[in-house]
């Protein structure tokens, strides 16, 4: 159904005004809102999920209140430029799903962008059963063969290909055995682009660690330095990324209309005081805030 607004009626906010934006098919927009194992961009192609498959985890891509995380994205993909394989690692239920959504999202900005070649495969370990193998689970999410993938990754000219494995300590080895799930063609790339600096390859791998007797069985089939290692501590919100997560997550932010700066800014403060800039957005809450202001109203 249509119906004619006028001027006089929004001015009088007799009727709401929804704005539709149609985003021309190609763009960037398009391509996250297409299924991620189609090449929906030109020259990119983006295989598999965009964080974790499990349900409840990661982060909506088209939803305007999610963080893009924008200054952390940058600072991994700088440094995984300058190392070729990196590993962010942190307890669970950090936000590690949800920052592999995020960095691939911004690779895929960033080289629409500056109009460069580029495959990304975004896929979780976590997903790999008991008895399957690596092979099997990559093909099950990013619908195409390893072996055919890592074919294709030093013929193309000018074309960086990306590895954003979340979960994966699942592939980790226990003790001297191979590594499990029968991953041992994944760490064998992983050694590879370690070695040759020259090779067209990029692995930004998540892990999740506990202190757990069963976790501290499980190492890295292979050795990694401090260098490509980074911990929680360097995941942490900054001040204004808590600032942007109250504005648009914490219901009582009416409260600060007609405030000074400083009453915001004060919030804020204690809230990351009191969780200690936490990347777990359980901790770093507004949605706990929102239940104060609801239960305040009744």
């Amino acid at each position: 159904m249509r119906f004619r607004v006028t001027k006089e009626d929004v001015k009088a906010k007799k009727v709401p005004v929804h704005v539709l934006v149609v985003v021309p098919e190609g763009s960037i927009g398009s391509a996250l809102s297409h299924p991620a194992n189609s090449a929906t961009i030109q020259n990119i192609a983006w295989y598999g999920t965009r964080g974790s498959i499990v349900e409840g985890e990661g982060v909506n891509l088209k939803d305007p209140q999610t963080l893009s995380r924008a200054t952390l994205t940058a600072d991994i993909i700088r440094r995984l430029e300058e190392t070729h394989v990196l590993l962010v690692k942190s307890p669970p239920m950090t936000g590690k799903t949800s920052l592999a959504a995020l960095v691939g999202r911004s690779l895929v900005v960033r080289h629409t962008i500056d109009n460069k070649k580029m495959d990304l495969f975004n896929f979780s370990a976590l997903s790999t059963h008991k008895n399957e193998t690596f092979e099997e689970n990559f093909k099950k999410q990013c619908e195409i063969d390893w072996k055919d993938a890592v074919a294709t990754f030093p013929t193309q000219p000018n074309c960086v290909v990306y590895l954003v494995v979340d979960e994966v300590q699942v592939i980790y080895r226990e003790g001297t055995n191979s590594p499990r799930r029968k991953s041992a063609v994944f760490w064998e790339l992983v050694k590879y682009v370690l070695s040759n600096g020259n090779y067209s390859v990029r692995i930004l791998m998540f892990e999740a660690y506990e202190s757990g007797v069963e976790y501290t069985r499980l190492a890295t089939p292979i050795q990694f330095d401090d260098r490509i290692v980074l911990g929680i501590d360097q995941l942490n919100f900054s001040h204004d990324e808590v600032s942007e997560y109250v504005q648009k997550w914490f219901k009582g932010i009416t409260c600060f209309e007609g405030s000074s700066l400083s009453a915001m800014e004060e919030f804020c403060g204690n809230l990351e005081e009191e969780c200690e800039s936490s990347t777990i957005a359980s901790r770093v809450d507004p949605h706990a805030a929102n239940w104060v202001t609801e239960s305040s109203q009744r």
